[in-house]
């Protein structure tokens, strides 16, 4: 918006006087002074434009300077915006356009059917307020993944199945209450209606005046990946749905990986060459099926499994190597063994093969032998003669019986861990409402077999490679079989649902992208290190109240305080949360003491749970159950930490 320039009388007689001055030092023999007919018919006609051309200079110089440009504009907050924009824009800073809002719905189908949304499937409100499935192409979702929803006889009333949905437009708006979808797009003739039981969250205007204002330090940098300021610079400009990142590098105490270990702890030293972007992005509900004990692609990438249909590996040992002399890149090549499973060996993850022959279209062998004695290490398998064997097979695939591996990607939290296709013998487990095998428990070790079926069966979850946890590269294990029978739902379909960082493989394609990564380092972007809150509020109501509150609305405020907290600045403070209580609902005239109960989900995979008062801090001293870990060897302090909570976590409740 144009702004406009004013004069006043005092303006014009100012200009008028610069003008005497000036046209009398110009023209010393013409009488310019008041009552002249030259001054009339040159300073008096000159004077008002004279004034304009310098109050509008003034103006320009003003508009230039973030300093003077609200004075500038005269309060107008359409013109103060546009002139913000303009400013910055020069050094390639443009306001975001806002975020969307994201949620899971709930769709209900009379017949068990597979579902297939199209991206351009419309799920509608009310009008204005459109989502569309969270997937760029068609997202299915098999028969298999269908809960029926069964009666007091067992028979089938419905079929319930989980959408990603996300608005159409940004906007706070779209952060809709739970309810029914008014309309929907015809996307499977068997589906009644959809609903979204709980609230969406996530949705953002276009940034204000401020908030581009506060990250202009930042963003007037350069645009690539090579320092904290321009990583946040970069990832803001490129991803507007992210809110918020933490970096850290070299000499910084979160940064762990680049460590190297020379046998013994006080011999580490950190190589530098390693970056972490922690990214700071709305949660996004998903699921995997996977078959236990069956095989899976480990998600970093590393090749150190090793396999021959054709040969016996009974007299390998640890430490034997295995010397690859065909049908591999860069060879020959000498690999240790560090595991003997029988039918399988594993080399040392750290030296892997450079390729996995079960991979290559059509699949190939390597040649080998296995060995102590160099240089030929062929005196414990080999062909007659000591000449290679060449069945030999590379391989990422990993099988390791009671358990699943979940895709490459941050687990925020786990929502359900089910057996979708229970045996027989395992009816008293069953749940009525669905018929699968829930695990309600999540346990540090291995499950126990005598889990009952009141009490819920247990599950651990298991992280190789715990420097690089939260990642793409993370590799997770779901682990099912117990203690006393390992393989007791081995060839069973386990569903693991949980949440993750909705955008994040964008991200992450971004970073590792070769045009845009440096060249000398490894960033790797990853979520934050969850921890999930537990908490149940007492309050009391002042006497004037005038009506009861809605404990759901009260914890559902707390929730999102919650999943909103950016901890790379300051850790949540217990009193915080009484206070945003007491401010929210002003009827309310105290807040009862309580105690927060939280656990982190470790970078190894474990469970550790803490309790507090004060601040929620990760913190050995206000730990109450799971192992003690020495977290900051794994990067973890209280600024690469997330809290989450859950609406069934976070309840609220008046007392007298």
């Amino acid at each position: 918006m144009a702004t406009t320039v004013n004069i006043s009388p005092q303006d014009v007689a100012s200009a008028a006087n610069f003008l005497e001055a000036f046209l009398s030092d110009s023209n010393p023999a013409g009488d310019f002074s008041s009552g002249t007919a030259l001054r009339d018919l040159t300073i008096g006609a000159l004077a008002a434009v004279f004034a304009f051309v310098r109050a509008d200079a003034t103006q320009i110089r003003q508009m230039q300077s973030l300093k003077t440009v609200q004075e500038a504009t005269g309060g107008d907050p359409e013109a103060l915006r546009d002139a913000v924009v303009a400013i910055l824009s020069n050094f390639f800073i443009t306001p975001k356009a806002g975020a969307k809002s994201r949620g899971t719905a709930l769709g209900h189908a009379s017949q068990l059917t597979d579902i297939f949304i199209q991206p351009t499937h419309q799920f509608t409100r009310s009008p204005g307020l459109v989502f569309v499935v969270d997937s760029s192409q068609t997202y299915f979702i098999p028969q298999n993944d269908l809960i029926p929803i069964v009666d007091s006889t067992g028979a089938v009333l419905e079929y319930q199945f989980r959408i990603p949905l996300v608005a159409v437009a940004t906007g706070a708006a779209h952060d809709i209450d739970p309810g029914l979808f008014s309309e929907f797009d015809r996307f499977n003739p068997f589906v009644t209606r959809v609903e979204n039981p709980t609230k969406f969250s996530g949705g953002k205007g276009p940034e204000t005046v401020n908030e581009i204002l506060a990250r202009a330090p930042t963003a007037i940098s350069v645009r690539n990946l090579i320092n904290t300021r321009s990583i946040t610079a970069t990832l803001d400009d490129n991803f507007p749905e992210l809110r918020g990142l933490f970096v850290a590098g070299f000499g910084d105490p979160e940064m762990q990986r680049d460590r190297l270990d020379l046998g013994k702890p006080f011999l580490a030293v950190h190589v530098g060459g390693m970056v972490d972007i922690y990214l700071l992005l709305d949660l996004v509900e998903t699921s995997f099926t996977g078959v236990v004990g069956g095989l899976f692609a480990r998600p970093d990438g590393v090749i150190n499994m090793f396999r021959d249909p054709s040969s016996n590996f009974a007299n390998v040992q640890v430490g034997d190597v295995i010397r690859i002399t065909g049908g591999l890149p860069r060879l020959p090549g000498e690999f240790l063994v560090v595991e003997n499973q029988g039918m399988e060996l594993v080399i040392d993850p750290r030296v892997p093969f450079t390729a996995a022959t079960d991979e290559l279209d059509p699949s190939g062998t390597v040649s080998y032998t296995i060995g102590r004695i160099g240089p030929t290490y062929n005196d414990v398998l080999a062909a007659t003669g000591g000449v290679p064997l060449s069945t030999g097979v590379t391989s990422r695939q990993v099988a390791h019986v009671g358990r699943v591996t979940l895709p490459g990607g941050p687990v925020m939290d786990i929502l359900d861990v089910a057996i979708v296709d229970p045996a027989n013998d395992e009816s008293s487990f069953k749940s009525p409402v669905d018929g699968f095998e829930h695990f309600p428990n999540q346990v540090n070790g291995t499950p126990s077999d005598a889990a009952t079926a009141m009490a819920g069966l247990q599950y651990a979850t298991v992280i190789h490679n715990p420097l690089e946890a939260q990642s793409a590269r993370q590799w997770m294990e779901v682990v099912v079989g117990t203690d006393a029978r390992p393989t007791r739902f081995d060839g069973r379909s386990l569903r693991v649902r949980y949440r993750t960082l909705a955008g994040y493989d964008a991200v992450y394609g971004f970073v590792a992208d070769r045009l845009q990564r440096t060249v000398a380092a490894h960033q790797l972007p990853r979520g934050h290190n969850p921890v999930s809150l537990a908490i149940s509020l007492s309050y009391r109501l002042s006497p004037t109240a005038p009506s009861q509150l809605d404990n759901a609305v009260i914890a559902r405020k707390v929730v999102d305080f919650i999943s909103a907290f950016d901890t790379s600045a300051t850790p949540i403070d217990v009193s915080a949360i009484g206070q945003l209580v007491r401010n929210s609902f002003p009827t309310i005239s105290a807040v009862l003491p309580f105690d927060v109960t939280y656990s982190l989900l470790a970078p190894t995979g474990e469970r550790i749970t803490y309790r507090s008062s004060d601040l929620v801090v990760v913190d050995p001293k206000k730990q109450t159950a799971g192992p003690l870990l020495n977290l900051a060897s794994f990067g973890v302090t209280d600024r690469t930490v997330r809290y989450i909570a859950n609406l069934s976590d976070v309840t609220a409740q008046q007392v007298s």
